[in-house]
C-alpha cells in the first residue's frame, strides 16, 4: 500500500498505539511509527523545524523550485524519512498548468436564482 488514507494517520499523531487496546490490532510497528510521528510534530511545534532530535532538521523545507518533499515510511520496526521530489508529478500538472491555461469565464445570471452561473468558453 502506498500511503494513507486522509486523516488515517491522526490515530498515530495522537498515540492511539500505544494505548495497547485489546479490541485494535496495533501492532509493535504501529506504536514506533506513533512515537516517531508525535516526536516529529511535538519537536515541530516547539522549535518550528521538522526535526527527530529537536535539533537536526529532518529534511528540508519544501521549495517550489526544487519540489522536495519528505516521506516518512516504516519497515519492520525501523522509521525512517526520506527526502523525494516532483509529489506525483502527473497529478499536479493537472492543477499546475492545465487548469491556469484553461480558457473559460464563469459569469452570475443577472435574471437567474442566487448561486446559478453561466460558464462559457472563449
Amino acid at each position: 500500500m502506498i500511503g494513507v488514507n486522509h486523516g488515517q494517520d491522526i490515530f498515530y499523531l495522537f498515540g492511539v498505539p500505544l494505548l495497547g487496546k485489546p479490541d485494535v490490532n496495533f501492532t509493535s510497528s504501529d506504536v514506533e511509527a506513533s512515537k516517531a510521528e508525535m516526536t516529529l510534530y511535538s519537536n515541530f511545534v516547539k522549535s518550528g523545524l521538522f526535526t527527530s532530535d529537536g535539533k537536526t532538521r529532518v529534511g528540508s523545507l519544501y521549495n517550489k523550485d526544487s519540489k522536495k518533499y519528505n516521506r516518512m515510511s516504516l519497515q519492520g520496526n525501523i522509521v525512517s524519512i526520506e527526502q523525494l521530489q516532483n509529489f506525483r508529478a502527473s497529478k499536479m500538472n493537472f492543477w499546475n498548468n492545465v487548469v491556469p491555461n484553461t480558457n473559460f469565464t464563469c459569469n452570475a445570471y443577472s435574471s437567474a436564482a442566487p448561486g446559478l452561473y453561466n460558464v462559457t468558453n472563449k
